[in-house]
């Protein structure tokens, strides 16, 4: 008599290899008889199960792919439709979205971080400049009557100039920095139309010719009463923000006007020797300053423009006097160079 016992096969194939395996034990089946049941009951089950499971995942995979298929083109409709509705909003709404932002950043910076609130507040400045400067890009034509009314025939460039000093300024002394009131100084340049581009591999020193007065005279003013105001202890140290913009831009600006009002090349350039004159006045000035009272920037700023102008007059000399001219004069300006290297070197290198 079968005795029914209770298993702990997993799987159908395992319940028929144990039940097998149970009745051989009790004396139902013959031994000899197991391997031919199990080949017949069992291992014909497991095969048609596998190719069934095959079969079955690759129903699926293909849907699945179809599936995502599916997916891929609800987002694409999905996201052309939120492009159009995008679209469909004026950009004035997203000007002025993106100014408020703007203005919250520079006005009320710890908004946004508290921690970085001085670093978020000049980056504000400058995108406020940005979305400003998109708004009257796209309604130009909007916004010319309106110019019309302030400009009172003042030339565009001067009016925009005029009020990024301001604009820059005051924020260079409300968050004290020297990164804004560098480009205080520089804004105080471009209204001489000097301006410092910088291209991958070249940095143009550009300004109108007709403005050369103005670059040297308004630029000489600014060192002029930098240092006045620093050699007399005079200089409030509030407007300490602009001190690297004067010392280094407005050095190079001035620099850079000299050069080409002494340059012997620009024959179209007028009083070449007087400006010749200026700039070893300014530059030995700037000199005296810099070794007596410790304000080094322009002086050697101008030390450097001055020596490329005596380079462009030994090349002058030498190109109109001929090769025994050009030879003598500048073995004259290399033993002078010398000499005076000689004679001042413990007071040009001191420390």
């Amino acid at each position: 008599m079968l005795k029914y016992k209770r298993t702990q096969a997993k799987t159908e194939d395992e319940v028929r290899k144990q039940l097998l395996t149970e009745l051989i034990q009790d004396g139902e089946l013959n031994a000899q008889n197991q391997e031919k049941l199990i080949a017949k009951y069992v291992v014909p089950f497991v095969v048609n199960k596998t190719k069934y499971l095959s079969i079955t995942n690759f129903i699926k995979t293909i849907a699945v792919g179809m599936l995502l298929f599916a997916t891929w083109g609800i987002i694409t409709i999905v996201i052309e439709k939120a492009l159009d509705v995008f679209a469909s909003i004026p950009l004035y709404v997203y000007l002025f979205l993106a100014f408020m932002a703007s203005v919250t950043g520079l006005v009320a910076p710890k908004t946004y971080s508290k921690s970085q609130s001085d670093y978020v507040a000049i980056t504000c400045a400058f995108t406020t400049l940005m979305v400003i400067s998109a708004t009257f890009g796209a309604y130009n034509k909007q916004l010319e009557p309106i110019m019309q009314i302030f400009r009172l025939g003042i030339p565009r460039v001067l009016i925009a100039n005029f009020w990024l000093i301001v604009y820059f300024a005051s924020i260079a002394l409300y968050y004290k920095s020297q990164i804004i009131g560098f480009f205080t100084i520089v804004s105080l340049s471009s209204l001489t139309s000097f301006s410092l581009i910088y291209v991958p591999g070249t940095l143009f020193l550009h300004f109108k010719d007709e403005m050369l007065p103005i670059v040297v005279i308004v630029h000489s003013l600014e060192l002029l009463i930098y240092m006045g105001l620093k050699l007399t202890n005079n200089f409030p140290e509030v407007f300490s923000v602009f001190k690297f913009g004067v010392e280094y831009y407005a050095s190079i600006a001035l620099g850079t006007g000299l050069l080409v009002g002494a340059s012997p090349f620009y024959s179209h350039m007028k009083y070449t020797i007087p400006y010749v004159l200026l700039f070893i006045i300014i530059t030995t000035g700037s000199l005296a300053v810099h070794f007596l009272g410790g304000i080094k920037v322009p002086g050697s700023v101008l030390t450097c423009f001055c020596f490329l102008t005596v380079l462009e007059w030994f090349g002058y000399i030498g190109f109109r006097g001929g090769m025994i001219v050009g030879c003598i004069v500048s073995a004259a300006g290399l033993f002078g160079a010398a000499g005076l290297i000689e004679k001042y070197s413990d007071f040009i290198f001191a420390k």
